[in-house]
């Protein structure tokens, strides 16, 4: 485990160094040619590029270091369909995120090839939700033929609800880094391989240097869900349904919101606005405090439900928190534009 960190910090830390050389060379930048861009010139969007470097230097150790598995517990990684799944899948969604950072792909091609990937990826059975455990109900719900749609519409679901997240400095690279932190409380080392590129790029994100881009957040939402679903299902009082709501609440709360609100204003509810969150935390806070502000709403919670077994109830609390928080920030706009 050691000479995996020492390798990681070094691959890592070289990227950064170098990070000028790399990005012009890889050459995709997110230009602001519209009034939703908050930055003000063209930065690199390929922060994606530092975890995938660390994806596959973490399946090179797993080939050349094969009892690594079993020791820090996650044997759903064993057996080929599973290495299908998790690299070559996650892989390949990263690549289309590429092309839709250099030629913005349309939402209905996306639509079709990740819906695609994912029924895929399938192949590995560990992925599909096959029951729903909440602690408060004591018994789990069998999803039974519904499974396998709950599971493709779930991470298909995150990985847009991510994508949408990431749209100031610090918040999506800080809530990256609490989500693995947290992995690893609950004793999943082998989340290292995710935690320490998440360093390494909230500082290039925090000097407004980089972003993830498309093909960052696609590709970890994908990661992210097929983790978190394979952890609940293989001991869901290890990582319960509960936890797993607060963890990724406001991102999949947010998007709801959103397209709901789109809807009702027959608008497109794939279009880009400035409703976000973070737009109107932005109107008075800076990035730091206003991401700190949006992750707290998730990470709080979250430490508070390890001291209780009605985890449910934290979340009901934290939806509604959520919503009374977007009232008030709505509120104060309309005073703002009629002064």
């Amino acid at each position: 485990m050691i000479n995996f960190i020492f390798i990681s910090v070094i691959i890592n830390l070289t990227f950064c160094l170098f990070f000028k050389k790399i990005s012009l060379r890889i050459n995709i930048f997110d230009v602001p040619n519209d009034n939703r861009k908050i930055h003000k010139k063209k930065v690199a969007a390929i922060g994606g590029f530092l975890y995938l470097i660390n994806l596959i230097l973490f399946l090179s150790y797993l080939i050349i270091f094969d009892d690594f598995l079993d020791k820090y517990k996650i044997n759903f990684l064993n057996g080929l369909k599973k290495y299908f799944s998790f690299f070559f899948i996650s892989s390949l969604i990263f690549i289309v995120g590429v092309i839709d950072d250099k030629v913005n792909l349309s939402a209905l091609k996306k639509l079709i090839i990740f819906i695609s990937l994912i029924i895929f990826s399938l192949i590995d059975r560990n992925i599909i939700i096959s029951f729903l455990n909440f602690e408060f109900l004591n018994f789990k719900i069998l999803l039974n033929e519904m499974g396998i749609f709950f599971s493709i519409i779930s991470i298909f679901y995150f990985m847009n609800a991510l994508n949408m997240y990431d749209g100031i400095n610090i918040q999506t690279p800080l809530y990256l880094f609490l989500l693995f932190v947290f992995l690893i409380f609950k004793e999943q080392n082998f989340v290292i391989f995710l935690i320490i590129p998440s360093i390494f790029f909230l500082f290039l994100n925090f000097k407004g240097k980089c972003f993830l881009g498309n093909s960052g957040t696609y590709f970890l939402g994908y990661l992210i869900s097929i983790i978190l679903i394979k952890l609940n299902q293989a001991n869901s009082n290890l990582l319960t349904t509960e936890e797993i709501l607060i963890l990724i609440s406001i991102p999949s709360i947010e998007l709801f919101r959103l397209f709901f609100e789109r809807i009702i204003k027959k608008k497109n509810p794939l279009s880009a606005d400035t409703n976000h969150i973070h737009h109107f935390l932005m109107k008075d806070f800076n990035n730091l405090t206003t991401s700190l502000i949006t992750n707290g709403l998730i990470f709080i919670p979250l430490v508070i439900s390890q001291f209780t077994n009605h985890k449910i109830i934290i979340f009901i609390l934290q939806f509604c928190l959520y919503f009374l928080l977007i009232y008030k920030l709505k509120k104060n706009k309309v005073k703002k534009n009629y002064l």
